[in-house]
């Protein structure tokens, strides 16, 4: 599903959180949102998702229609937990648009199979509050799955996994959006990450979208330190793939 963003911009208040921020996301493809602490991602990510209200417009597929799709896969940062609720329970709140009283076999199969594609099968009746803070997180994901839905936007989705579990998940997630033509888009810190998974970057800085591309086109040393205050270096390794090599903060200026 295609997704047209026109001036968007959204207040907490009467203070401005994002300005004037146009952008076009495309199907099967992962779009990466970086941008330091503070620069409006989540917010950005909640407007997407209809949690806030906004000026300017976001247009859906290819009438550019302003209705959302009636399922949004969305994955919020990492929450407390569903007090009282099974693993296969929460997953299951992904279809929550399509259920009734009774839950039809055919959801439960399909939640079962997205926690035995991210490897939480042996969990589905785990308490879900009793799980460490990164299976939380991959359950979350598996109900963001769930929703079948192709729009697909996951809020630091990584955050707290190591690092094979980091790999397996973002893998995955790219797989997903190739293959089934999703519009994903995802909060990551790891420019690395960014580099080797994403298929386009957009960047953030204090509520503005600064830079779009691809990520050759956008991990510059020039951006890094203007938009995170580091000094970098970006070269490509044998595989032609960027890789981000952090040397030192870049000293502020008067």
């Amino acid at each position: 599903m295609k997704i047209d963003v026109d001036g968007l911009a959204v207040r907490l208040g009467r203070r401005p959180v994002l300005g004037d921020i146009s952008c076009t996301l495309q199907p099967g493809c992962l779009t990466a949102l970086i941008g330091p602490n503070g620069s409006g991602k989540s917010t950005f990510m909640r407007a997407l998702a209809g949690l806030l209200p906004h000026e300017g417009s976001i247009g859906f597929g290819a009438t550019g229609t302003r209705r959302r799709p009636d399922r949004v896969g969305y994955m919020p940062q990492l929450s407390a937990g569903a007090v009282g609720l099974s693993v296969i329970e929460v997953v299951l709140l992904g279809r929550l648009s399509r259920l009734g009283w009774r839950v039809p076999p055919a959801d439960l199969e399909a939640c079962a199979g997205w926690l035995a594609r991210l490897g939480l099968d042996a969990l589905a009746h785990r308490p879900f509050d009793a799980l460490s803070g990164g299976q939380r997180q991959k359950v979350m994901l598996a109900q963001a799955l769930a929703s079948e839905s192709s729009l697909l936007l996951l809020d630091e989705p990584t955050s707290a996994l190591d690092l094979r579990h980091q790999l397996d998940v973002l893998e995955s997630v790219r797989s997903l959006t190739h293959e089934r033509q999703l519009t994903t888009v995802a909060i990551l810190h790891d420019l690395n990450a960014v580099a080797r998974y994403a298929d386009r970057v957009l960047v953030l800085a204090n509520g503005q979208l600064v830079a779009s591309g691809t990520p050759t086109e956008v991990l510059k040393p020039a951006l890094l330190q203007a938009t995170f205050g580091v000094q970098a270096r970006c070269q490509a390794d044998v595989d032609g793939l960027i890789q981000v090599i952090a040397i030192a903060a870049a000293p502020e200026t008067a």
